[in-house]
Formats: structure tokens, C-alpha cells, sequence
């Protein structure tokens, strides 16, 4: 607990003695944060870094283990970071918590890395990865989020099955084909749903007529080769407030 304490008083610090960077837009860091050779992807320091560079979001990667703890973390398996050949979901939290990369990290549970990112200033995007339905993860998840005043303003990546739970609750992400059928159901509500997307100027204006949030995203693919700079430039050009992007783009921000 101390060594918790004091890691806030650190972050803490870091986002006082800092200004935001980005001039007219709010960037949410893909996959927990800043992240590069010291600091490993949805880590407490990734959030700090985050926080000290001027981020409006962090988007954090939720699983579940096998005794229903819920946690940060992307892969369904402990191989890249840990080289541990096993899945989250097979494991109890006090097993999985007995790991830590090369760099230190240890995979943190969604409350601590909720506080840290509130305590911090940063809102949240939850990349729902339980695979199931799960209504008292799902409640658990928003209460947190409530707690924390966070719920506000969060976004959600969920899946299907956690869909209805949370509408109306927490933006959805959504295609615009997803938004104009969901525009037909009786309770449609346009603070219920983001256009996630890189937009054409047309579904950016679409979005805009229709009071609909958008976010652009710019993340890395290894098997895909993309300029990112001109992604970067052509969102900026239509007016996209929000961009989802892995932190080593920022600097076309």
C-alpha cells in the first residue's frame, strides 16, 4: 500500500508540472497510455506519461480472471510481456499478479488503473475483452466508473453480449451503418453512441448534423502498411476532435 501511495504522489507531480500539447485535439492513448522501450503498454507508468503529455483519454484493455477479478491487459495470454504460455482467463488474480516484465510491470487491476487515471485528470476508453455475458462484471465496471466521476465522459469498445447493458449508460462505439440502425429502435438517444472510424469528410458531417461524437483512430498494423502522417493530417483537415492512436504518432499532433 505505502509503494502504492507513493507511486500517486509521483503522478501526481508529473501531470501538475505539465501542459497539454495538443492544440486542438483530444488524444486517447491506445492500449493503456505512452508507451515505448521502458514502459510497457496498460501500466501505471504508461498512464503517468500519458498524463504528462497532455492526453485527454486512456484507453484500457479489460479481461477477466478465472476467479472474476477484473484486470488490464490486451493479449488473451501472458507470452509477449511475460513469456508465460498461459491465458488470462485460466489463471486466479493472485497467480497472475506474480508476474512482471522485463521492465518491471505487473498486470494491474481496472480499479487501481481507474484511480490512477482520475487522480491523474484523464478520461477513460474501456476495450471490453470478457467474452461472455457477465452482468455483475458489467455493473461492477460502471459502478467504478461512477465512483470515480469518469462515467461521463467514458467510451466503450464493447462486446456483443455486453452491448444492451451498457446503452445509455456509456457511449457505444459504433459504424454509421450500426448508428442509422440504431436510429430506428424506440429509445435512440445520440449520447448513447461514437462513430469510431476514420470518417470520410461526408460521414464527418453526417455525424455533426446528427450531434453524433466522432472518433478517428491511428493505430499501428504490422501487416499493413499505412502512411499514419497522412491518416493524421487527413483527420485533422475534416475537423475529427477525438483521435484513439498509438502514442508513437502523436507527434503528427
Amino acid at each position: 500500500m505505502n509503494k502504492y501511495i507513493l507511486m500517486m504522489f509521483l503522478l501526481l507531480g508529473a501531470t501538475l508540472c505539465c501542459e497539454a500539447q495538443f492544440d486542438h485535439v483530444k488524444l486517447i492513448a491506445h492500449r493503456g497510455g505512452v508507451v515505448d522501450d521502458q514502459t510497457d503498454e496498460n501500466s501505471i507508468a504508461s498512464i503517468a506519461k500519458a498524463a504528462a503529455k497532455g492526453y485527454y483519454m486512456v484507453e484500457l484493455d479489460v479481461r477477466m480472471t478465472k476467479d472474476s477479478v477484473l484486470i488490464v491487459h490486451h493479449d488473451r495470454d501472458l507470452k509477449r510481456f511475460f513469456g508465460v504460455d498461459k491465458r488470462v482467463d485460466t489463471l486466479n488474480w493472485d497467480a497472475l499478479r506474480s508476474f512482471k516484465s522485463a521492465n518491471g510491470h505487473t498486470v494491474q487491476r481496472l480499479d487501481d488503473m481507474l484511480r490512477v487515471a482520475a487522480d491523474n485528470g484523464l478520461q477513460v476508453m474501456i476495450d471490453l475483452k470478457i467474452p461472455s455475458y457477465q452482468p455483475r462484471r458489467f455493473e461492477e465496471i460502471y459502478t467504478l466508473l461512477t465512483d470515480l466521476h469518469l462515467a461521463d465522459q467514458a467510451l466503450i469498445i464493447p462486446t456483443e453480449e455486453a452491448t444492451d447493458y451498457f446503452r445509455g449508460k456509456i457511449k457505444l462505439s459504433c459504424t454509421r451503418k450500426q448508428i442509422e440502425n440504431y436510429q430506428q429502435r424506440s429509445d435512440y438517444a445520440a449520447q448513447h453512441y461514437y462513430l469510431f472510424a476514420n470518417p470520410s469528410a461526408d460521414d464527418f458531417q453526417w455525424a455533426k448534423r446528427n450531434n453524433i461524437q466522432v472518433v478517428g483512430v491511428i493505430n499501428y498494423h504490422p501487416s499493413r502498411e499505412d502512411n499514419y502522417e497522412e491518416s493524421a493530417r487527413a483527420l485533422k483537415e475534416i475537423g475529427v476532435e477525438y483521435i484513439q492512436l498509438d502514442s508513437r504518432f502523436d507527434k503528427f499532433f
